[in-house]
């Protein structure tokens, strides 16, 4: 009895040591397409910049405007400050090319030779501020504005807010022999080009900030001969 256990404990130990050799040994099988599917990671869209599809969604319904994008960065900002979106309604009726990349922004607004208005719309209460100089052709000849106070922004309680201690407090005129802008009213700065004199196709370049600037934007108005 004795022996007839020993025999049986030497064959489990046997059988033993081969099952576990057994369990190491055996090969790997291979993964089937199925697991390596679920084990694939699906390929993402590309990521696009927040401003892209804002620009790109503000001028759906808008044939008279394009947009070129040479974005290459995933950011929403230019040089720091953030970019200024128009209400697209402003270029109703103009031929506008909005171009973007990652240092640049600015609207190419084609005007007739007699001239135009332009209503710049914004969906907030901000700042419109033209800047003391305006640039012509590619010369880049420099063309002051001279500017004009129009009164306050603001008519709330002085004990809150003093009048005056910025030039952000005031609505203004800026104009000069080729461009009037008028900031008088909320969400809207009015451009009004004047004819052109010049019997040559004329560029007049400024940009539009919030006077801080956190939002700034370029404005080429490229103006046909007569």
């Amino acid at each position: 009895m004795k022996k007839l256990a020993k025999v049986l404990m030497m064959m489990a130990l046997v059988f033993g040591a081969a099952s576990c050799s057994d369990e190491k040994d055996m090969p790997v099988m291979p993964t089937t397409p199925e697991t390596e599917q679920e084990n694939t990671t699906k390929t993402e869209e590309p990521k696009i910049p927040h401003i892209i599809k804002l620009l790109t969604k503000s001028i759906e319904g808008h044939d008279n405007i394009s947009l070129i994008d040479n974005t290459t960065m995933m950011r929403d900002s230019i040089d720091g400050c953030g970019v200024m979106v128009f209400d697209m309604s402003s270029f109703e009726g103009l031929k506008t090319v909005i171009y973007i990349d990652d240092f640049n922004f600015y609207y190419d607004v084609y005007v007739p030779s007699e001239g135009t208005k332009i209503n710049l719309k914004h969906g907030l209460d901000i700042f419109f501020n033209l800047p003391d100089n305006m640039y012509k052709n590619k010369e880049r000849i420099k063309v002051p504005f001279t500017k004009e106070l129009l009164g306050f922004r603001c008519d709330c309680d002085e004990e809150r807010h003093k009048h005056g201690e910025s030039r952000l407090d005031y609505y203004y005129k800026a104009y000069n022999d080729y461009v009037v802008g008028i900031f008088d009213s909320p969400q809207v700065l009015q451009l009004e080009i004047l004819p052109n004199q010049s019997g040559e196709e004329q560029i007049l370049s400024f940009g539009v900030d919030d006077g801080l600037p956190f939002c700034v934007a370029g404005i080429n108005i490229i103006q046909a001969a007569k």
